[in-house]
């Protein structure tokens, strides 16, 4: 049987529906992947291929962690108890990855896949079929490709990155499961609200059901759940240790900003990289703040709600942010490239040059992201906590900081912790 993927596992139980007169469903089941999804895909498949009436007597569970693979394969060889049908599982499996562990292990782990490769091939009684969940599985590994064609894998796989491709997966994941949960409650939460705790939560499927889960028993009879309700009941849940550093930051608070330095150090988080992230911070509230100061900017004020932001302020942004496009695209015309040559001239093969400032017309822009305005917001509101002129010298002293922690042989802590004290405490009058 072809792999499928979790989002495809409803189709798959329509489609068998369709077929009658036998039993349809795979002797053996693979469910891989993220925690939560593995979960409820193993759910699903347990109650369609086992009646409820029957779980108590034809269902038997392994724990893959703390039992060896024989009891599982000697339980799915036993026939069921008046019954045509038995189901065990053998949970959190260990034999579908060797990445990491001694050679030891590796080599337990190889023998352990063996023996389980040679009995799926062999095959089960009647009528008895295997649940399988692992965190990760080798599709190169022969047992992986013996139970894709003996019976069926389930890929629960969410990318992790940071991509926009890596993101959009992730938010498509949660935006199904907070569907499921608002439909149960009768509540509704628009994108704004969603945003907002993903942005508290991560991707962590399991915190984000629970925190949303909250936030319809906090709204009581209303119906509707805002910014402000996921604003007020949640605190920050995702661990980010260098997002915790910028916003203490950005908010200038300087225990804060001690405090998450030193736990990255102490991660072994690279200096220069702490650094990188601290200037990326400032060079956007610098942004922000020339939004502020500008004809433009006089939409926005300190006390400005969410919704008057995204019916006043985003406007304004756009509108910024097309005008400094236009002006980098009129310098880009006349000033000429580094190498010498115009910016429209065409190099001696009869191509265009490579555009070198797409990068940093993009770095510039306030709204890059327009329909996700939550963090823009929270980002005008940081601007306030600083001066222009501050931002500029934070800038200088960052200068001064990447020099010190590249040539003079200074402790890195040291170094960052002058940084810190001088940007946050210090401000010209």
């Amino acid at each position: 049987m072809p792999a499928i993927k979790y989002k495809d596992l409803d189709k798959y139980f329509k489609d068998l529906n369709k077929e009658t007169g036998k039993d349809s469903f795979a002797p053996i089941y693979l469910i891989f992947g993220e925690e939560f999804l593995c979960k409820r895909a193993f759910k699903a498949i347990l109650n369609h291929v086992l009646p409820k009436s029957q779980i108590s007597l034809n269902y038997e569970p392994v724990d893959g962690k703390k039992e060896e693979i024989h009891r599982a394969l000697e339980k799915v060889k036993t026939y069921p108890f008046l019954s045509n049908k038995k189901v065990v599982s053998f949970t959190d499996a260990q034999i579908f990855s060797f990445a990491g562990g001694s050679d030891t292990t590796k080599s337990e782990k190889k023998k352990e896949a063996e023996i389980f490769k040679a009995a799926v091939e062999k095959g089960f009684p009647k009528g008895n079929h295997l649940l399988i969940t692992a965190e990760t599985a080798d599709k190169r590994l022969a047992l992986y490709k013996i139970i894709n064609k003996k019976g069926m894998t389930i890929d629960c796989g969410v990318p992790i990155g940071d991509k926009f491709s890596d993101k959009k997966a992730q938010q498509a994941v949660l935006h199904e499961r907070m569907e499921e949960i608002l439909n149960e409650t009768r509540k509704t939460m628009d994108h704004s609200a969603f945003l907002a705790l993903y942005e508290k939560t991560g991707f962590a499927l399991r915190t984000f059901s629970g925190s949303l889960e909250k936030l319809t028993q906090y709204v009581g009879a209303r119906d509707r759940i805002t910014v402000q309700d996921v604003e007020t009941l949640l605190k920050r849940t995702k661990k980010d240790p260098l997002w915790e550093l910028t916003e203490a930051i950005g908010s200038r608070n300087i225990n804060g900003a001690l405090f998450f330095l030193n736990s990255l150090l102490s991660d072994n988080v690279h200096p220069l990289q702490i650094l990188t992230a601290i200037v990326n911070q400032i060079r956007k509230i610098l942004i922000v703040k020339d939004f502020t100061l500008s004809q433009h900017g006089k939409v926005w004020n300190p006390g400005c709600s969410y919704d008057q932001f995204k019916n006043r302020v985003l406007q304004a942004i756009k509108v910024f942010d097309d005008q400094l496009l236009n002006e980098l695209k009129k310098w880009d015309s006349i000033m000429p490239h580094i190498d010498g040559t115009s910016g429209g001239d065409d190099d001696t093969t009869g191509s265009k040059k490579k555009d070198k400032k797409k990068t940093a017309k993009t770095d510039l822009l306030i709204a890059k992201n327009p329909n996700n305005p939550y963090p823009i917001y929270q980002m005008l509101k940081k601007s306030e906590a600083f001066s222009k002129d501050n931002l500029i010298d934070i800038l200088k002293l960052a200068s001064t900081a990447d020099m010190k922690l590249k040539k003079t042989g200074q402790k890195p802590k040291a170094v960052l912790e002058w940084f810190i004290f001088g940007g946050l405490l210090y401000e010209k009058n």
